[in-house]
């Protein structure tokens, strides 16, 4: 994780430091509750970190891996569709810890603008495994007959 970019910055980061790599794909409850843990633990302050899911200009949510849409986790209401628009982890209020000492966190998604908005962010990528194929017995040397 690293902190500072915009989403499509962030994602473009991913790219070039793996093949295959992008911002991060939540797939289920499961995945993002470690991905929420995760951030709890790590940091005493967790910041607010981009996620792969942006708006395309079809005006559709969308993956950057590719990866169909099966799972959301918006709070209460699903944001509106607008381009410029990508999702982060979750928002700590930043107030609220002041005033009173702790973060108001939820592993809920929130929507953000993507353009000039500056994040933290998560990359991914698939393990690629390689099988090398069998190698081919070496050939018996023949002995002649004497």
């Amino acid at each position: 994780m690293v902190g500072g970019l915009t989403q499509q910055q962030a994602n473009q980061f991913c790219m070039q430091r793996k093949q295959g790599a992008s911002l991060v794909t939540v797939n289920s409850p499961g995945e993002n509750d470690q991905l929420f843990e995760w951030a709890l633990r790590t940091y005493v302050e967790p910041p607010a970190m981009w996620i792969g899911l942006f708006v395309n200009t079809s005006k559709q949510w969308e993956w950057y891996s590719g990866e169909s849409l099966d799972y959301t986790n918006w709070g209460e209401t699903t944001p509106s569709s607008e381009s410029g628009t990508g999702a982060l982890l979750f928002d700590a209020d930043q107030l609220l810890w002041e005033q009173l000492g702790a973060v108001n966190e939820s592993p809920r998604w929130v929507p953000e603008q993507v353009l000039g908005e500056s994040h933290y962010f998560i990359c991914e990528y698939k393990l690629q495994m390689q099988i090398p194929a069998p190698e081919a017995p070496a050939a018996a040397a023949e002995q002649p007959n004497e």
